[in-house]
């Protein structure tokens, strides 16, 4: 899952930043300017920015010019300035001082109730992934794994049966790094998949050669995963 943070940087949006990384989020944070044009490519956007009135508005509504994200605005608590968020188009108004551990809890519930593909675990063949523990089980056995390595597994999970793009998961992972090659994930998939596949007859990770890496009991499909 992608999150972007809208605001200036302070310890508060690096807290919010740091609870979600430590449940494999890809998070990305920037100024409040106007959006740029792959904001709306985010599956939750957090505007943690208090300006003027005209400023929000126009931030929320590029936001929801086209195909939107989960938008919630980080506000004071009072009763105008969360009618007027909603009444422009965010989806919930949350207070400014909620502990970060919350707000990441309440992101959850909202998703869950707009039926979005977020889940508590995951499973495909013997392989569980408990998003709440970051336990990682197969056959019957814990599986340590790095951050990235979780990273990377929860992606291949969520995207399960289409083949993941060496761009697009740069881009997932590594977002704000431009030095990072193919040849970064190619070791990285190399890591993942020795301790997933190991010894175990039925390989679950493939890699499609020149393109990327695919999670599933047999061939790639032909349909891609961004």
């Amino acid at each position: 899952m992608r999150l972007l943070i809208i605001g200036t940087d302070t310890p508060q949006t690096a807290r919010i930043a740091a609870s979600f990384t430590e449940r494999a989020w890809q998070v990305t944070t920037r100024p409040a300017v106007l959006p740029a044009a792959d904001d709306r490519r985010h599956d939750v956007v957090i505007l943690a920015e208090s300006g003027a009135a005209d400023h929000l508005a126009a931030l929320i509504a590029s936001l929801r010019d086209g195909a939107a994200p989960l938008l919630l605005v980080l506000g004071d608590g009072g009763r105008d300035e969360r009618q007027r968020a909603l009444g422009l188009g965010a989806d919930e108004v949350i207070p400014r001082t909620i502990p970060a551990s919350l707000l990441a809890a309440r992101v959850m519930a909202l998703l869950r109730l707009s039926g979005d593909r977020l889940r508590e675990e995951y499973r495909f063949g013997d392989l569980t992934v408990d998003m709440r523990t970051r336990r990682v089980r197969r056959g019957g056995h814990d599986l340590i794994l790095s951050h990235r390595e979780f990273q990377l597994l929860v992606l291949m999970v969520q995207n399960a049966g289409a083949t993941l793009l060496r761009s697009a998961i740069i881009e997932r992972l590594w977002p704000a790094d431009f030095s990072v090659g193919h040849n970064a994930v190619d070791a990285l998939a190399s890591r993942l998949r020795r301790k997933i596949d190991g010894l175990a007859a039925d390989k679950l990770i493939h890699t499609v050669r020149g393109v990327g890496y695919h999670l599933g009991g047999g061939e790639a499909r032909s349909d891609f995963a961004a």
